[in-house]
């Protein structure tokens, strides 16, 4: 079951790569021809990992989603809401989203991840189809599962970095602390 393995990545410590590359292999097994790629913020840009378009078309929904307020995905992450837009190569609104037309895809459902409606937005998820086409009821549920799913994987990743530093920092003095001083000598 997919499901169960982008849980058993986020259970056993995996890379956020990892975790996203079950999310994506989960998306193509419920949505067969769709793609996924969840892009996360690191500081003022983005990093996405998934499936669906090559890294060309990533690099440039990275770049879209730090400088573009009116591509579709950091649309969806400023109001909060899925952003959909089907038929892209025939859809003047959203030119911004040619390095994915140039991918094949003809629609793209862009997603926040959030764990819910009032939870802050840690990333988007974007996912790609081949077809001209709105989610259906059914693929909406896949839709919110994989982003709180991606939600989950983003707050395991910053909870471990935060039990490293805390791990090897002094709280009160912010230096690094014996363990890691004796661990260099």
């Amino acid at each position: 079951n997919a499901q169960a393995e982008v849980v058993r990545q986020i259970a056993l410590g995996g890379s956020l790569a990892t975790a996203f590359e079950s999310i994506a292999g989960f998306v193509a097994t419920a949505l067969p021809g769709f793609g996924a790629v969840a892009y996360v913020r690191e500081g003022d840009c983005f990093v996405g990992w998934g499936s669906g378009i090559d890294l060309d078309g990533v690099t440039a929904v990275e770049h879209a989603l730090a400088t573009d307020p009116a591509y579709i995905g950091a649309l969806a992450l400023s109001e909060a809401e899925p952003k959909l837009s089907t038929d892209l190569p025939d859809d003047e609104h959203w030119h911004r989203a040619s390095a994915v037309v140039g991918n094949g895809a003809r629609s793209i459902w862009s997603v926040p991840i959030r764990h819910d409606r009032g939870s802050p937005c840690v990333g988007c998820l974007e996912i790609y189809g081949p077809d001209a086409t709105l989610p259906r009821d059914d693929d909406w549920i896949v839709i919110q599962l994989v982003s709180r799913l991606a939600a989950i994987a983003v707050d395991h990743s910053i909870m471990q970095a935060r039990l490293a530093q805390d791990a090897n920092v002094d709280p009160l003095t912010a230096i690094p602390n014996r363990r890691v001083i004796t661990s260099v000598l």
